[in-house]
C-alpha cells in the first residue's frame, strides 16, 4: 500500500513537472511570438516610412519637372513674341490687338506657315468690331485688295462643316459675321469686301466668307494674345 502510494506520488509529481515544462514552453513560445510581432511591426513602420519618403521625392520630383517645363514654355513663348515683335511690321488697333498685314498672295496653309514663322498667327476675328478695325486697316494697307485669309477652319468630315479658329474655338454657323446665305462647299475662310468701281474710298459687305484653300489671296497675321 506504502509502495503504491509512493507511485502515485511520483506520478503526480511527473504530471506536474510536465504540465509545469508545458506552461513554462508555452510561455517562452509566447514571448518569442511577441518579439518576432512586435519586430514585424517595426518592419512594417520603416518600410512605411521608406515608401512616404520616396513618395514625397517622387512628388518633389515631379513638382520640379513640371516647374522646369513651365519656365522652358515662359522661355520660348518670350523668344517667340520678341521675334514677332522686331521683325512682322505689325500694327495696334483700337481692338487692343496687333496685326501684320501680308501683300503676298498664297493659299490657306502657306499663309498660316507664314505668320507661324514670324512667331504670329492668322487673324482670329471674334466680332463686328474685330472685323471692322482689320478691314479699315487693310484698306489703309491696299485699296485694291479686298480679300484676306483669317485662320478659320473645317475642322470636321463629310458635309456637316464644323469651322473653328486657331485656338480651336467654334465659329457658329449662325454668326452674323459670315456672308449671309453663303452656302459655297469650301473649307477655309476669309474676310471679303465688294469694292465700288467708282470710288476707291468706298466698299460694302465686309463679311466672312467660305473660300477654297487651295485658291491664294492676302493674309492677316496676328499677335497672340500672351505677348
Amino acid at each position: 500500500m506504502a509502495r503504491f502510494v509512493f507511485l502515485l506520488v511520483l506520478l503526480v509529481a511527473a504530471a506536474l513537472a510536465s504540465e509545469s515544462a508545458t506552461k513554462a514552453q508555452e510561455s517562452e513560445q509566447l514571448k518569442i511570438f511577441n518579439e518576432m510581432n512586435q519586430k514585424l511591426k517595426q518592419l512594417t513602420k520603416l518600410v512605411h516610412d521608406q515608401v512616404e519618403v520616396a513618395n514625397q521625392r517622387h512628388n518633389q520630383t515631379l513638382e520640379s519637372l513640371a516647374e522646369n517645363h513651365k519656365h522652358l514654355e515662359d522661355i520660348e513663348t518670350t523668344l517667340r513674341c520678341v521675334k514677332a515683335r522686331a521683325g512682322a511690321g505689325l500694327t495696334l488697333l483700337a481692338n487692343g490687338k496687333s496685326y501684320s498685314f501680308q501683300l503676298a498672295s498664297k493659299n490657306w496653309s502657306s499663309a498660316n506657315e507664314t505668320c507661324v514663322k514670324q512667331g504670329l498667327q492668322l487673324a482670329t476675328i471674334r466680332d463686328e468690331y474685330d472685323l471692322m478695325r482689320v478691314v479699315r486697316q487693310g484698306r489703309e494697307v491696299d485699296r485694291d485688295i479686298n480679300s484676306w485669309w483669317v485662320s478659320a477652319k473645317n475642322s470636321a468630315n463629310g458635309d456637316v462643316k464644323d469651322f473653328r479658329w486657331h485656338d480651336g474655338t467654334q465659329l457658329e454657323s449662325n454668326s452674323t459675321l459670315w456672308k449671309k446665305d453663303d452656302q459655297a462647299n469650301e473649307d477655309c475662310v476669309r474676310i471679303y469686301y465688294y469694292l465700288n468701281p467708282y470710288n476707291r474710298n468706298s466698299f460694302t459687305n465686309a463679311q466672312l466668307y467660305r473660300h477654297s484653300c487651295t485658291e491664294s489671296t492676302y493674309y492677316v497675321c496676328e499677335l497672340p494674345s500672351e505677348c
